[in-house]
């Protein structure tokens, strides 16, 4: 049996600016996984996007084939320092991004980079090293288990007096 040859087609790949391939992205995250997720990375890479089109930035990173560790230390560093209202809300008070949102930011980034690198995708050059490494991302933040609670312990106590033995079983840790 003779096999045929599939020849890869090899194409020109011109750079893409980071707006244009976070419009590829969410449109192809839409697609595929759901008008919601496509927003929660929307929003999420909203902050790089942002960042990435700033007038000095866009000079020194052009394009995303540009991006490189100074960009990631200096992107991490501007979210460190940005504010943003709880769930989006216009009308709130403005707090410091957390740093369970900051690792979500730079998650959601990996993924988009990781995905422009996909042969089937191919937005970004096979050589290209995304310079995303887990040392830069950090560890994902957990809540401490000590931490204080909202209620006091009279509201506690009114609460779990009028909870039923299943309640107390399966909802008192939560």
């Amino acid at each position: 049996l003779l096999q045929r040859k599939q020849f890869v087609q090899h194409r020109f790949m011109k750079p893409v600016s980071f707006s244009e391939l976070l419009d590829q992205y969410i449109t192809d995250v839409r697609r595929t996984k759901g008008h919601q997720t496509a927003q929660n990375y929307h929003s999420r890479l909203g902050h790089v996007e942002r960042f990435a089109c700033q007038p000095g930035n866009s000079k020194r990173w052009p394009t995303v084939n540009a991006i490189d560790r100074e960009f990631i230390v200096h992107l991490k560093g501007q979210l460190q320092h940005t504010t943003t209202t709880p769930n989006g809300h216009a009308h709130s008070i403005a707090k410091p991004m957390s740093q369970r949102q900051i690792y979500n930011v730079m998650s959601s980034l990996g993924t988009m980079l990781r995905w422009a690198l996909r042969p089937d995708v191919r937005r970004l050059p096979a050589h290209w090293v995304n310079p995303l490494i887990r040392e830069l991302i950090g560890a994902k933040p957990t809540k401490d288990p000590l931490r204080k609670l909202a209620l006091n312990d009279e509201q506690l106590l009114m609460l779990i007096q009028h909870c039923d033995a299943w309640q107390l079983t399966h909802l008192a840790l939560s």
